[in-house]
């Protein structure tokens, strides 16, 4: 065998080796898992099963402020995280925190509480978690509207830790927004802000009571 086909043979067995075994190489908890560390969604499960009692082959909601970006996980038969959705989104402008009037996004466990908005048009607004039956004009370019508005879908958010038990209270909720153009940074008022097409795809697969957690 010649030296060039040596290396290309033994690079091969290198390449082959990192495929078929990756934790020769790299930590598992290093790993990542869509934008979220391994070790972070590994621990978000652990908490919601052994706080919370989630059923282990439950799916559950991740909120990952560094990314801005939601996901709903599952454990699948091989003990390994799968991503069923994933979405971009907008946290609070001012941050994460549990005060009350900080305009922060909560941190911590949830349930989902209750849903709004079933079969409403595409940029319904909600007031008060009322539906007003009127349309909003939605900004895409990257440039802050007037009022920032509740569109198309709600989804309210029980507070699970003694953290955040006031997350309720606080009106911490998930929604469609006019601002779809922020989308990706914070820029929310303390609410999980949506794409409106994504908030109807998110509403209508989750569940009442489904768990989450939001991180920082």
């Amino acid at each position: 065998m010649s030296e060039g086909k040596l290396c290309g043979f033994l690079a091969g067995i290198v390449l082959g080796s990192i495929f078929l075994c990756p934790n020769l190489y790299a930590d598992k908890n290093s790993r990542l898992i869509g934008k979220v560390p391994y070790s972070t969604v590994d621990s978000v499960y652990r908490h919601l099963v052994n706080e919370h009692n989630m059923p282990r082959n439950d799916y559950f909601i991740l909120v990952y402020g560094r990314a801005q970006k939601e996901y709903i996980f599952k454990k699948d038969r091989k003990n390994n995280f799968e991503i069923l959705k994933e979405y971009n989104i907008s946290t609070g402008r001012n941050g994460f925190g549990n005060k009350t009037k900080s305009g922060k996004t909560s941190t911590g466990s949830f349930r989902i509480h209750k849903k709004y908005g079933t079969d409403a048009p595409i940029g319904t607004i909600f007031e008060y978690l009322i539906n007003t039956k009127r349309i909003a004009e939605i900004e895409r370019s990257e440039k802050k509207t007037k009022k920032r508005l509740l569109l198309t879908r709600v989804i309210t958010l029980e507070g699970l830790d003694l953290i955040n038990k006031n997350m309720l209270e606080r009106g911490i909720y998930i929604h469609g927004t006019n601002e779809e153009g922020l989308i990706g940074e914070p820029a929310s008022d303390g609410c999980i802000n949506m794409i409106n097409r994504d908030i109807i795809d998110f509403y209508d697969f989750i569940k009442l009571r489904d768990f989450g957690q939001i991180v920082e």
